[in-house]
């Protein structure tokens, strides 16, 4: 596998070289990337806890890999309205896996008709969740119209809003929430929704942003709602409905084809593991002082990988003593009709990340996929449920692939 650093200043453009160390297997002791990772950090850090009067967590708390203590839900009941679709979707299946493993309560109000949704993952998970869990756990079908009635006598301590994607939809979950004297809404924003900028990264909380999610945070803000917002990149992990992002070189590297990828390949982007989403809004309802300000939390790993290293963790997942073959492009050198970088390759082809020090310090919560092995381990399972799925068999187009690779680019 390999991670690679480089300076942000030095990716202005899609296509600008990597200027900066270049380490496979092991990440530098110290460079321009991880002291603007760690600045950035300890601002967001000494901005939130100076808001609230705090101060800042010891050293042995804020180290990577600290001890967390597992949180405790006991006694708590929460209620998540899950999307029908994208890569959201699965969000709903793990928290009530890691809602059950604290010790609380699920009622799950899955958006769309049952006869549409139950084959297909994320859904087909849920009735071995219910069969598992004695009681803890219930799912219904329906809309958000529905969630004043799907669960009749079940007092709730927090809603999940992993739906709503503009201010009128969340009207209606915030509208329930006020009615019903629920003291807590967590939100499932998006981290796209960053206005990029070409000299700084990573994101942090506090950053320019834009869009539709966007005005739902300040919708809720604006009424009062006791709510924090989570803004992930990325995820993948079992059950996925988008598996596009390591499908993606999956594809490619079991049929011995070509990896395409866009710029240098030492763009940085961040693979966010589900279970780390769902364990940092578990941590939020355990923490309801940290999470009903209108606070925004980066949900992500808090690292970046580069998209060479992800061809190469996918190829360490797949087997094979070759190393895999990447043919790094200029898109703009592609002029082939119908081609696009945006359908070529399921990444924003420039970088693409964010820091998560505001959710370790505020929420006493760690990622798993932090770690490299860590992030080995998920990329590994994610291949173990491709193949299980039978996706290596399916068709495939490679068309946009055969345009790149006409139009001349170089090989890696």
């Amino acid at each position: 596998m390999a991670f690679i650093s480089v300076t942000p200043l030095a990716a202005r453009s899609a296509f600008a070289p990597a200027a900066a160390a270049v380490v496979d297997g092991q990440r530098p002791a110290a460079t321009a990337f991880g002291v603007a990772r760690r600045g950035a950090r300890l601002a967001t850090e000494a901005s939130r806890l100076a808001r609230r009067g705090g101060s800042r967590p010891s050293p042995s708390m804020a180290a990577a890999g600290a001890a967390v203590a597992p949180p405790n839900l006991a006694g708590k009941t929460v209620l998540v309205l899950n999307t029908k679709g994208g890569g959201h979707a699965f969000i709903g299946l793990h928290v009530a896996r890691s809602v059950v493993a604290a010790g609380g309560r699920v009622r799950l109000l899955q958006v769309g008709q049952e006869d549409k949704l139950a084959a297909s993952l994320p859904c087909s998970r849920y009735a071995e969740l219910v069969a598992a869990d004695n009681g803890g756990v219930e799912v219904a079908y329906g809309a958000a119209a529905d969630l004043a009635t799907a669960f009749p006598g079940v007092t709730f301590d927090a809603v999940l809003d992993n739906n709503s994607k503009k201010p009128d939809e969340a009207a209606v979950v915030a509208d329930f929430v006020a009615s019903a004297g629920i003291p807590q809404l967590l939100y499932i924003s998006s981290a796209g929704q960053y206005v990029y900028d070409p000299s700084t990264a990573p994101h942090v909380e506090g950053d320019a942003a834009a869009g539709g999610q966007v005005e739902v945070e300040a919708a809720l803000a604006a009424r009062g709602t006791p709510f924090a917002a989570f803004r992930p990149i990325y995820i993948v992990g079992e059950a996925s409905a988008k598996r596009d992002y390591l499908d993606f070189f999956f594809d490619r590297l079991v049929r011995g084809r070509p990896v395409p990828i866009p710029g240098s390949g030492a763009e940085m982007t961040s693979l966010t593991d589900v279970t780390d989403v769902a364990s940092m809004l578990v941590a939020a309802v355990a923490t309801p002082a940290a999470a009903t300000g209108g606070q925004v939390y980066n949900a992500t790993a808090g690292r970046g990988v580069t998209f060479d290293g992800v061809a190469r963790l996918c190829a360490a997942a797949v087997g094979g003593d070759a190393p895999p073959k990447i043919v790094h492009y200029d898109p703009a050198a592609v002029a082939a009709d119908g081609f696009s970088v945006k359908k070529a390759f399921p990444f924003r082809p420039r970088h693409f990340f964010a820091d998560a020090g505001a959710a370790e310090a505020a929420l006493g919560w760690r990622a798993r996929a932090a770690a490299a092995d860590d992030l080995a381990a998920v990329v590994a399972a994610s291949y173990a449920e491709y193949v299980a799925l039978g996706c290596g068999e399916r068709d495939v187009s490679f068309a946009l692939d055969d345009m790149i690779l006409d139009a001349g680019a170089v090989a890696a």
